[in-house]
């Protein structure tokens, strides 16, 4: 599934910068997905969320924005946005 490898890779660069920057519970996560991608929101929060069962992602909220724009780069990108930590 394209998903789950994508939303694999995310969890992995999600848990560096939090490891990076001392650590914590990850509250939510906000991700901006390129139009391009191909993907549907409804699958990318269930697999996050399959994912992330009984990791330190675990119930972390994920809300996701759209670039819409097809003439750019990111439309192609998944991006991080922000990640909200709880020590």
């Amino acid at each position: 599934m394209h998903e789950s490898s994508l939303v694999r890779g995310l969890i992995s660069q999600i848990e560096t910068i939090v490891r990076d920057k001392g650590g914590g519970t990850v509250t939510s996560v906000s991700i901006r997905v390129g139009t391009l991608m191909g993907l549907s929101d409804e699958h990318l929060q269930a697999t996050f969320a399959t994912l992330t069962a009984g990791s330190p992602l675990e119930g972390a909220r994920l809300n996701l924005s759209w670039a819409h724009r097809i003439d750019t780069a990111e439309a192609q990108e998944l991006l991080i946005e922000s990640i909200e930590v709880m020590d």
